[in-house]
C-alpha cells in the first residue's frame, strides 16, 4: 500500500474521529473546524499527488541516466585498457626503432668511410678512362667533390659511374673528337673506335695520321702509329657499313692500371 493511500485512510479515521467528536455536542465551531482541517488535509493530499508524481518521473529519469552513465563508464574503461595496451606497445615499439636507428647509424658511418675510400680510388683511375667516356662523367665526378651531397646521393653518383664504365666497356665506341694526342700539341679532330676501357684507334682524316690509344701507367696516352693508318681506315668503314665484315690486323696493348708492369 502506498503512502498517499496510508496518508488518505489516517485521514478519513480522523475525520471520523472528529465527526464523533462534534455529533457529541460540540457545536458548529467544532464543525467548521472538521471542515477546515478537512479542506487543508486535502490540499496537503493535493501537494502529496504531485510531488509523488513528480518524484515518480524524476526517479525514472535518474535511474536511465545512472545506466546511461554505467554504460558510458564502462565504455571509458575499456577504452582505457585499449590505450594502455596499445600505448605499451607504442612503447615497446619506439624502443625498438630507437635501438635500430643506433644500428642504422653505425652501418652508415661505416658505409660513408667505405664510400670514401671508393671515391677516391674513382678520382685516381679517372685519367686511365678513354677521353670519351671520362667527359660524359664530369657530371657525376663533380657530384662526388660536392660536400654538401649526402651520403645517399655520393653512392648515386658512384654506382652511376660504375654503370657508365660497365656499358661503355660492353661496347665498341665511335666518336668524333677534339683531343690533344700528346702533351703540348695542339688538339687535332680525329675519328675514334673505343674497344671498351682496354683501347681505341683513331685517325686524322686530314692527314691521315693513326693512333692506338691505351691506358698505361701515366693514364691514357696517344701514341702515334703511321704503320696502321690503312688497318684503322678498313676498321672505320666496316663500322659504317661502308665495307664487307673481315679480319681486320691491328696492334693491342693493354695495361693494368693497378699494375703497370704487367701487360698483355
Amino acid at each position: 500500500m502506498d503512502f498517499v493511500r496510508i496518508q488518505g485512510i489516517r485521514f478519513l479515521t480522523c475525520l471520523a474521529s472528529l465527526a464523533t467528536l462534534a455529533s457529541l455536542g460540540h457545536g458548529e465551531d467544532s464543525l467548521e473546524s472538521i471542515e477546515k482541517v478537512a479542506r487543508d488535509w486535502a490540499q496537503t493530499r493535493k501537494e502529496t499527488v504531485r510531488e509523488l508524481d513528480d518524484w515518480r518521473w524524476q526517479k525514472t529519469f535518474l535511474e536511465s541516466t545512472r545506466e546511461a552513465l554505467n554504460r558510458r563508464t564502462r565504455t571509458l574503461e575499456d577504452r582505457r585498457e585499449y590505450l594502455l595496451a596499445t600505448s605499451s606497445r607504442l612503447r615497446e615499439s619506439y624502443v625498438e626503432m630507437g635501438r635500430r636507428n643506433e644500428e642504422a647509424m653505425q652501418v652508415l658511418e661505416e658505409a660513408g668511410g667505405t664510400i670514401d675510400g671508393v671515391i677516391a680510388e674513382l678520382k685516381r683511375l679517372r685519367a686511365f678512362l678513354p677521353p670519351r667516356l671520362s667527359s660524359a662523367l664530369e657530371y657525376a665526378y663533380q657530384s662526388l667533390e660536392d660536400s654538401s651531397r649526402t651520403l645517399g646521393e655520393r653512392m648515386q653518383s658512384v654506382a652511376s659511374i660504375f654503370n657508365r664504365c660497365s656499358q661503355f666497356n660492353n661496347a665498341i665506341t665511335y666518336a668524333e673528337e677534339v683531343l690533344a694526342m700528346a702533351p703540348g700539341e695542339e688538339p687535332r679532330y680525329v675519328s675514334v673506335l673505343y674497344w671498351g676501357l682496354s683501347h681505341g684507334y683513331a685517325i686524322d682524316s686530314a692527314d691521315g695520321v693513326s693512333y692506338l690509344g691505351s691506358p698505361i701507367e701515366s693514364g691514357w696516352t696517344w701514341e702515334r702509329r703511321p704503320d696502321i693508318a690503312g688497318a684503322v681506315s678498313r676498321l672505320m668503314s666496316i663500322y659504317h657499313d661502308k665495307a664487307k665484315p673481315d679480319f681486320v690486323p691491328v696492334p693491342v696493348q693493354v695495361s693494368d692500371p693497378a699494375d703497370p708492369d704487367r701487360e698483355n
